[in-house]
């Protein structure tokens, strides 16, 4: 009787791990998928900078940012128009917290969509914003603690 328990212990942890580990491991596969197939994209067409931004996302969402951020950056200089390499760079320095370089970035893709893509300049207002508004958040969580919900006294 104690094997029998101990077997079924063991298949449930096994279970357990497995239903934990299996998707990372899948998502971690089609990621690396994806990375394989930007590269064969780049040495057919490496002046074409959709295929760096494709490695870009590709990379930023497998959790290499450096290999992200270079490859946005070829992006850019390929097409200094890829508002969406803008976005990916200054995506890059909100991840690392560094609030003047993304909205740098940010504002950089926004005066590009203005000059050149009236239809993306919504889109890039938005990101802009986003730094605002986490700019905010900060001084709120600043103010009155992470995790409190203590809402100001009114006057």
């Amino acid at each position: 009787m104690k094997m029998k328990i101990i077997r079924y212990g063991i298949v449930l942890v096994l279970g357990i791990a497995l239903g934990y580990f299996a998707p990372k491991l899948i998502y971690s596969f089609r990621y690396r998928q994806i990375i394989r197939n930007a590269e064969q994209q780049l040495s057919q067409n490496p002046g074409k900078a959709m295929n760096w931004m494709a490695l870009g996302n590709a990379k930023y969402f497998n959790g290499d940012r450096r290999g992200a951020l270079d490859a946005y950056k070829r992006a850019l200089a390929i097409d200094p128009n890829y508002i969406n390499a803008y976005q990916g760079i200054g995506s890059y320095y909100l991840d690392k917290k560094d609030l003047d370089q993304a909205e740098e970035w940010f504002k950089k893709g926004l005066k590009v969509a203005e000059e050149h893509q009236p239809e993306a300049v919504f889109q890039a207002r938005q990101m802009v914003d986003l730094v605002k508004e986490y700019r905010t958040n900060q001084v709120l969580q600043g103010m009155y603690g992470k995790g409190k919900t203590q809402q100001p006294a009114s006057h």
